[in-house]
């Protein structure tokens, strides 16, 4: 409230907030495995419209936590995937066991120089089989 952004990116902005928050720390067992908080949230609208300060509101509430990893804005894939192998999050498993993860959070303010078309079977093989086969950019 107090923006003058619409609600609805006003809600959607809540939900990427919550969910870049849980990372991979909360899931839900579903049966045929984990369900994870994992989130790709896109506000579409022409420009000036408010997308920009929503996003950097979940910006500030992510900063506020410690224990979350929060990308950069600026960099490409590859080199959003090679921060992630820094990211290493360690979290109890169902059975007691410590499994180690790489959660990032990141809200892109300008999503179309962000992430190219070709980006994408990247980041969506990273994110459903765990494993992303990348060039490092250092």
């Amino acid at each position: 409230r107090g923006t003058e952004s619409p609600e609805l990116f006003r809600r959607w902005a809540a939900i990427a907030m919550v969910a870049g928050l849980l990372q991979r720390r909360v899931w839900c067992d579903i049966g045929k495995g984990k369900l994870f908080a994992n989130q790709y949230i896109l506000l579409v609208s022409p420009p000036g419209v408010g997308k920009s300060i929503v996003l950097k509101r979940v910006e500030e509430l992510w900063k506020l936590s410690e224990k979350i990893f929060i990308g950069d804005e600026t960099t490409t894939i590859p080199g959003l995937l090679d921060f992630m192998q820094d990211c290493s999050s360690p979290v109890s498993g169902p059975f007691g066991e410590t499994l180690v993860t790489h959660p990032l959070s990141v809200a892109p303010r300008e999503y179309g120089t962000y992430m190219k078309a070709y980006d994408l079977s990247v980041l969506t093989s990273s994110m459903t089989s765990g494993i992303a086969q990348v060039p490092s950019p250092r």
